[in-house]
């Protein structure tokens, strides 16, 4: 369960729902996966040093867009920011509210 959590953390909460009898809930929605995902960024940031923040979070990044309808432009352009703040910008226009899928 452990290694099927990177990228999708709403894993847990599916199999809360199998063990209680329950229905499995929809599938995060785009603007939770953003939350999920800048919160993910920053926690990494404070443990790590600045510098290799991105590098090391391009990982975790890379499973979160197994979700994104666009996966493939996603991963591409988060694979080209250097620094946090370009990640970021990349996050905001992939995974804002407003997006429709294509």
């Amino acid at each position: 369960v452990a290694s099927g959590a990177v990228g999708n953390p709403w894993i847990y909460r599916d199999l809360r729902a199998i063990f209680e009898g329950k229905p499995l809930p929809e599938p995060p929605n785009i603007e939770q996966q953003k939350e999920t995902i800048l919160k993910h960024l920053e926690l990494i940031n404070q443990l790590y040093v600045k510098q290799k923040t991105v590098r090391y979070f391009r990982k975790f990044m890379a499973q979160y867009c197994r979700l994104h309808p666009q996966r493939k432009k996603v991963i591409k352009a988060s694979m080209a920011a250097l620094t946090r703040e370009q990640l970021i910008a990349v996050i905001e226009q992939w995974y804002d509210r407003s997006y429709v899928p294509a």
